[in-house]
């Protein structure tokens, strides 16, 4: 379908709505009665949308809360209709044997190019690239239904999806986009409940997903006292950084050309896990916030503590001179090759229109890493410091831990560890550093990480992965993992118990070279990022592609600020940032490695 023209494109939709609770949970859980409303006001959405869709809408209402079973389970008796059976064909049982497909490991699973440097494939029946699940709420939640009186009822996830919808003109947008905004809403409407995204969060609905990449939208909270960003410290955010937010359209995309006309705001008071938001505008007029504002990053100041050295070897013209200045989320100074290159994090050195270098920490990156520019570089200062500004925040991003780590009082309600094919067991650095800090690993084996929670609450986990070519991709698939907290704290049913109320959680993380590096490549250094917080929070602000990527569908327009002065504040919020260092060896080289144990010590 993908090389036919748009508008011979066909839309197709099943919308289910059944209005059904189990007979043995009817006394604990309320019953539902919003689900035929929700997915005919859908279908309304749909059909002015898209007129020629083909939508197909199943629907059982509350009128006889029993007529209902699992499809293709049972059929309905002639006579009675209360008896429900499934007819038995033994000639077809016997033609038809089963032959169900192998669940996916690492022998089975699909042998063709690895495109990332680490893969959580293994724990999903299918690839979570081609699909998108948005649920109402955590499992660890109830869903709750909102009663606008009259008998309408609707479920919160579908009618804020709807309004989003309404909101934007129409069906669409990118998911991460509606996500953010719905969120927001659920914040203020329905504190206690967080929706769920599961799969590839850059697919859109029914509209064109290729728009230039950028991080997230953030949600932003009306409070009783202001704007809150549902972002803090433990985001990379600090105090003085700007953000864009759009009062009109909070689901569009604030970085491509747009006809909307955003606002400014700074944030002032910065916490773990939130920030307030301060209006800077002077030409906002009586600005009112709407529900479900989202925002998007201007700067990111904590970049600033990376220093930079820029050499130009082509004419400082006014093009480079008014990039450099307005970049206000980068430290850069002027060099001419002299100075002590220890002195610097990282430094660029522009030879000729075509062709320039990067030093990062001492060591020189090579040239098949670094993406080439489609002008002479005279005039493109903007393309250089875009690969600057990605790689500065690959490494932000790597430094991000909470303030006073070992006092954290959240790091005693967990553990964590990696374990290696070989029952092996590595602790993040910054907990255990006179252990082996780095996990070693074969190029195509995995790696298994395990969390387990000591605490009397449920802890919420993002898992990423820091990629070799400056990518910070999320392993979940999800905008968090709920860890529920154990039933038995006798500490050997613990161990042993292997059930979801254990307390235990495990991720199988499969482990390759990437092909950007080339076939010489002997070894490659990755990191495993692991955030655990006490509440539900989304991270999805933190993932970036690899840097040719990132470049290829880098931002066409950004927002841009004056240079403001960089503050700090205390973590309010509780949270924990752990890092795990990865080694992961060509097969000849592994070999190399394990005949000599000095290599493994």
């Amino acid at each position: 379908m993908g090389s036919e023209p748009k508008s011979s494109m066909r839309h197709y939709a099943i919308l289910i709505g059944i209005c059904f609770t189990p007979l043995e949970r009817r006394s604990e859980w309320q019953p539902l009665k919003g689900c035929v409303q929700d997915v005919q006001s859908m279908r309304k959405q749909l059909m002015k949308s898209f007129p020629h869709s083909d939508t197909q809408v199943l629907t059982a209402s509350l009128q006889h809360p029993d007529d209902a079973r699992p499809s293709g389970s049972v059929v309905r008796d002639r006579l009675d209709p209360l008896v429900k059976y499934l007819p038995y064909n033994l000639a077809v049982d016997v033609a038809h044997p089963p032959e169900p497909d192998p669940a996916p490991n690492e022998e089975n699973e699909d042998a063709g190019p690895v495109y990332r440097a680490a893969s959580s494939r293994l724990n999903w029946l299918i690839d979570p690239e081609g699909y998108v699940v948005l649920a109402a709420c955590g499992p660890t939640e109830k869903a709750m239904e909102l009663d606008f009186g009259n008998g309408q009822f609707y479920g919160a996830l579908s009618y804020f999806l709807v309004r989003a919808f309404i909101r934007r003109g129409g069906v669409g947008g990118k998911h991460q986009y509606i996500y953010s905004h719905i969120v927001s809403r659920f914040r203020e409407k329905c504190p206690n409940q967080r929706p769920m995204l599961y799969g590839n969060n850059t697919l859109s609905f029914f509209t064109d997903s290729t728009f230039p990449w950028h991080a997230a939208p953030i949600p932003v909270v009306k409070t009783a006292t202001g704007l809150q960003l549902e972002a803090g410290l433990a985001h990379g955010i600090s105090s003085e950084d700007f953000f864009a937010i759009d009062p009109d359209d909070p689901t569009s995309d604030l970085t491509i050309a747009s006809t909307s006309s955003p606002l400014t705001f700074k944030a002032t008071e910065v916490r773990g896990l939130t920030s307030d938001l301060e209006l800077l505008d002077s030409n906002a007029g009586a600005f009112t916030a709407a529900s479900g504002l989202t925002a998007t990053a201007i700067t990111r100041l904590s970049l600033r503590r990376f220093t930079i050295g820029l050499n130009l070897q082509i004419p400082r013209s006014e093009v480079w001179s008014k990039a450099v200045h307005d970049r206000v989320s980068l430290h850069i100074t002027y060099v001419d090759g002299t100075e002590d290159a220890t002195t610097f994090t990282f430094i660029v050195t522009v030879l000729t229109n075509d062709y320039y270098q990067i030093r990062e920490y001492g060591d020189l990156i090579p040239d098949k890493l670094l993406p080439k520019s489609m002008y002479p570089l005279e005039e493109n200062a903007e393309f250089v410091l875009d690969v600057m500004e990605h790689v500065a925040q690959y490494w932000d991003i790597y430094n991000l831990r909470e303030p006073n780590y070992s006092e954290n009082p959240l790091r005693e309600q967990f553990g964590v560890s990696l374990v290696a094919s070989d029952d092996r067991n590595y602790h993040s650095q910054c907990c255990h550093p006179t252990t082996h800090p780095m996990a070693l690993v074969k190029d195509g084996d995995s790696l298994e990480l395990v969390v387990l929670n000591w605490g009397l609450s449920a802890l919420y986990v993002n898992v990423f992965a820091m990629g070799a070519i400056w990518d910070v991709e999320d392993l979940l698939y999800a905008n968090h993992e709920v860890i529920p907290q154990r039933l038995s704290y006798n500490a050997l049913e613990f161990f042993n118990n292997t059930s979801h109320n254990s307390g235990e959680w495990r991720l199988k993380i499969r482990m390759s070279l990437p092909k950007e590096l080339g076939d010489s490549i002997e070894r490659c250094d990755d990191y495993i990022k692991v955030c655990i917080t006490s509440q539900p929070t989304s991270f999805t602000s933190l993932e970036q592609p690899n840097l040719g990527e990132f470049l290829t569908l880098r931002r066409k327009n950004r927002h841009r600020h004056r240079r403001g002065e960089q503050d700090t504040s205390a973590s309010l919020e509780a949270w924990a940032m752990l890092t795990f260092p990865v080694h992961t060896y060509e097969a000849g080289a592994w070999e190399d490695m394990m005949r000599d144990p000095w290599e493994r010590t």
